[in-house]
């Protein structure tokens, strides 16, 4: 709702979806004309059973189907989509080993429900900080409390304020039984 509303441009860009889980937001990326897009969870399971098979779902179109037998067919446009789209699983700092021996920079990193662990949020400021272009957007998609386990946006924006490297903005809040905000974070 919120890339819709706000009209957020993925033409052309490299994006990550970062604790992709089922790849919504990467797929939402994907399909409104993102250049590249890695998909990352910690969880390979999560990755290979639910991620790829939901992307493939996504941009998969049925060519020819035949009463006795369905026959799906990647057309052209679908496996240029499937090309662009890369999948990773791991912890966050095995991740980004990776990105920089391959010189990965991204326009735009996405992400959503991952600051509730705060043993893990400067691990996650440390791919953003990394990783994001110099005139890159991170949006991060989280509740504002996290019962049982610590984290909550107030937290994670004293984290983002001690490292001053992150201009931090609000960019929307929705008031529902479930308080939630969408943090739009840039390089200072």
């Amino acid at each position: 709702e919120y890339f819709i509303n706000t009209q957020v441009n993925f033409e052309g860009c490299r994006v990550l979806d970062l604790g992709c889980g089922v790849g919504l937001l990467g797929i939402y990326a994907l399909l409104n004309g993102a250049k590249e897009i890695h998909f990352q969870d910690y969880n390979r399971e999560v990755v290979s059973c639910l991620t790829i098979p939901n992307v493939m779902l996504n941009i998969l179109k049925r060519e020819r189907s035949t009463p006795e037998h369905e026959v799906h067919v990647l057309s052209t446009d679908s496996f240029r989509q499937l090309k662009r789209c890369k999948f990773f699983s791991g912890d966050w700092s095995d991740f980004s080993t990776l990105l920089a021996e391959k010189h990965y920079k991204y326009d735009i990193i996405l992400t959503s429900e991952t600051i509730y662990c705060v043993d893990s949020q400067h691990k996650l400021l440390n791919v953003f900080q990394k990783f994001l272009k110099p005139q890159g957007d991170v949006f991060v998609a989280a509740k504002t409390h996290y019962f049982g386990v610590g984290g909550s946006i107030s937290f994670f924006h004293d984290i983002v304020s001690k490292t001053a490297l992150f201009d931090y903005k609000v960019a929307q809040e929705y008031s529902s039984n479930v308080p939630r905000q969408i943090i739009k974070l840039t390089l200072k």
